[in-house]
């Protein structure tokens, strides 16, 4: 009988990845956040959450971490990443109906962190936290 180590199903890293991701949509919720999609996939990438709020279209990063010395989940959050996001958004406008979309486009970023249990010790919603980077 050959043993195979291969993990199946979802990692460690990914599922809290899902739970983080899953607490920053049932917070934003919470604030009138109205959510329209989730993990979109594109070649150039994903968006985490999608929704609107305040007649604002709004792409949301979620970011976790549940070990403090690889840093904060904002630091995270690169340059590169940042501007691969605001083209995300923009790919995301043109394959839906431009006039059912609010006609203001902001990147927000929620910044998770779990103990070693995997209990929330932080969750912040940073608004507006990409900027435009072009």
């Amino acid at each position: 009988m050959q043993n195979d180590d291969r993990q199946t199903g979802p990692t460690i890293r990914s599922r809290r990845g899902l739970h983080a991701q899953n607490l920053a949509r049932r917070r934003l919720e919470s604030e009138g956040f109205r959510t329209l999609a989730e993990n979109i996939r594109y070649r150039a990438g994903e968006l985490d959450i999608v929704g609107v709020i305040d007649e604002t279209l709004v792409a949301v990063e979620v970011r976790s971490r549940s070990t403090p010395n690889v840093g904060t989940p904002e630091e995270s959050v690169t340059p590169a990443k940042a501007a691969r996001l605001a083209r995300l958004i923009e790919i995301y406008r043109q394959h839906h109906e431009a006039g059912n979309l609010p006609e203001h486009t902001r990147i927000d970023v929620v910044a998770v962190v779990f103990d070693r249990r995997g209990r929330v010790t932080r969750l912040t919603w940073h608004k507006n936290a990409i900027q435009d980077t072009n």
